[in-house]
């Protein structure tokens, strides 16, 4: 517990003309602002960035935490014999490419076990394009 005493966690919410930035460690919230943004200039975002995160606070960011609007992701219900975790995460990466609207390579997915039904489960695949949750994480580099 001592050490995520230490720690500064950041939750960073993108919506599609709002920018929210909550920071807090285990006891405490620390700072919270949100602003209004254009996202298509990256420059003017970063200016932003740089008033609403003082350098001590950048400096601490332990843990970031990147919410994003539901729209940019792909989900797929599908159906899979298993009910063990790392069994499903195989099943499904062996799978993933024919569910995925765009090529493999260019996402990003990760998935939810929803159900488990005797010797089956329910799995949510949810999926984004490389290049979209780039342009965001770009912004802490």
């Amino acid at each position: 517990m001592l050490a995520w005493r230490q720690r500064l966690l950041t939750v960073m919410s993108v919506t599609n003309d709002r920018l929210t930035i909550v920071q807090g460690s285990e006891f405490k919230l620390n700072s919270c602002n949100s602003v209004n943004i254009d996202w298509f200039s990256e420059e003017k975002v970063k200016e932003v960035l740089l008033t609403i995160l003082p350098v001590a606070r950048r400096r601490k960011i332990s843990d970031l935490c990147l919410v994003l609007p539901r729209q940019m992701f792909f989900t797929k219900l599908i159906h899979l014999h298993s009910v063990d975790e790392q069994e499903l995460r195989k099943m499904a990466a062996l799978q993933i490419s024919q569910h995925l609207p765009y090529p493999e390579e260019k996402g990003v997915w990760d998935l939810i076990v929803c159900a488990r039904r005797g010797l089956t489960s329910d799995v949510l695949i949810l999926a984004a394009q490389c290049e979209a949750v780039m342009k965001y994480l770009r912004l802490f580099s």
